[in-house]
């Protein structure tokens, strides 16, 4: 192999293009080695001391790690983009998934009136059945069964993990149920269903009508604020309510999208 960093050089991290190209970091801190070990004197330098770790975008930006504050002058915290010739990239956002669509979710299907404090970070869910999303009953493309006790109410939980909330700019929601849902983040309502009455929701309040056809299974969307953010793990909860006690079917899958600044 044609590359010769040096003897005092550490590598810490070796990445291999879609085009044969190699991309290796370490003290150096990152070179390009073109097909045959060579270097790619094309790649710029990049003036860190130490890069960690490194991964390549689909559309050949690159990312790369450490315990940095800026990247040739350009100021970035722990993680930058790159071009492809290793000039700082001027977007600096990233749109993490923060709960999936078919995620799993602790589910209560029991006829108990949980009142409100199943919605709070500190409830304890253990002892709740849990399951894969699309969850719920009447064969409407469920993935896990939920029993149908004819409960007015069944309620969902998960968590996700943020490490820094202060970095998320935006929060985009998205959700499918049958009949009405109410989505609670930490605690605090952030989602109320057209297809439910206003105001304050207890265990018996039915939802407005009852879906059929597509609406049973289509997605809604809807943006949220991300200041009910917290740093560390956050909790989702959620509220189906049917029309009736005796409803043939019930559903619900939830995805929650971000858009979050990586390197300001």
């Amino acid at each position: 192999m044609g590359c010769q960093p040096g003897g005092n050089t550490i590598v810490n991290a070796l990445v291999v293009q879609s085009d044969g190209q190699a991309l290796m970091g370490g003290t150096i801190p990152i070179w390009r080695l073109n097909r045959d070990g060579t270097r790619d004197t094309s790649f710029a330098n990049v003036q860190v001391s130490e890069i960690t770790t490194i991964a390549v975008q689909s559309d050949g930006k690159v990312l790369i790690g450490c315990n940095f504050t800026a990247v040739n002058g350009v100021a970035r915290g722990r993680i930058a983009r790159l071009w492809g010739s290793a000039t700082v990239s001027v977007s600096n956002t990233i749109a993490p998934t923060l709960t999936s669509r078919g995620a799993v979710w602790r589910y209560f299907d029991k006829t108990n009136d949980l009142g409100t404090n199943w919605r709070s970070n500190s409830f304890s869910d253990v002892t709740w059945s849990n399951g894969t999303a699309r969850l719920g009953y009447g064969n409407d493309g469920e993935v896990t069964k939920v029993t149908s006790n004819r409960q007015w109410t069944t309620y969902f939980r998960r968590q996700f993990y943020v490490p820094n909330p202060a970095l998320v700019t935006a929060l985009t929601a998205g959700l499918t149920r049958d009949d009405a849902a109410i989505i609670y983040l930490n605690g605090t309502e952030v989602w109320h269903d057209t297809n439910i009455a206003g105001g304050a929701i207890t265990y018996t309040t039915p939802a407005l009508a009852a879906l059929s056809g597509a609406d049973e299974t289509s997605w809604l969307f809807k943006t949220l604020t991300p200041s009910n953010l917290i740093a560390g793990w956050n909790t989702l909860a959620a509220e189906v309510h049917n029309d009736s006690q005796t409803s043939s079917d019930l559903g619900f899958d939830f995805e929650l999208t971000g858009t979050a600044i990586i390197d300001a």
